[in-house]
């Protein structure tokens, strides 16, 4: 794994950048970007199923760096893999995100069991997706959690520090009630858990 790469590195196909809050009103969010021009993209139901690895427990670091995850979506599912950065570090912002199709879900899922991945925890959500300028909002209703708001950075070629400041405006600019920037869904899950 490379841990050297930095907030000064280009965002590319690969590279995800995203604040997730806490989000108090929901409908307001939606107000905003209306007035601003977003552009609605869907309602989606995601059951997403994490992964942990046979040769190395991707919770073995308190500062969780990686994710592997079967995403079922309406009538889709994709295998995704996100290496977090810095990897050290609590505060991450940004990763690696590897993401590919599976024709069949049950028989990925079997595959990842008979070698010898375990299921670290399942994250069930209805997610509102927006398009506004180069930016993707996800507005998220997480079961055992609640209303959530992700920003992701949909641009190339700039540096991670520069979509960070996109996506720092865009917050700025839609002036909404949120909660603190949060871990993601499974981190915040794993800590409810009994």
């Amino acid at each position: 794994m490379n841990s050297s790469v930095s907030a000064n590195d280009t965002v590319g196909d690969f590279t995800e950048v995203e604040q997730k809050f806490s989000l108090l009103s929901p409908d307001v969010a939606r107000a905003r970007l209306v007035a601003f021009g977003g552009q609605p993209r869907g309602t989606r139901r995601q059951r997403d199923v994490y992964f942990d690895a046979p040769t190395r427990s991707f919770l073995a670091n308190p500062t969780s760096s990686e994710w592997l995850r079967l995403r079922h979506q309406d009538d889709a599912v994709t295998l995704n893999y996100k290496l977090w950065y810095p990897l050290d570090e609590a505060v991450k912002t940004h990763c690696d995100e590897f993401e590919t199709r599976v024709a069949n879900g049950e028989a990925m899922r079997l595959t990842l069991e008979a070698l010898g991945y375990s299921e670290l925890v399942v994250v069930a959500k209805t997610r509102d997706e927006w398009a506004l300028d180069d930016v993707l909002v996800a507005i998220d209703e997480v079961e055992g959690l609640g209303g959530f708001i992700e920003f992701e950075y949909a641009g190339r070629g700039c540096t991670v520090d520069e979509a960070h400041r996109v996506l720092s405006s865009t917050v700025a600019r839609l002036d909404l009630a949120l909660g603190p920037s949060h871990e993601g869904y499974p981190h915040q899950l794993l800590a409810v858990r009994p």
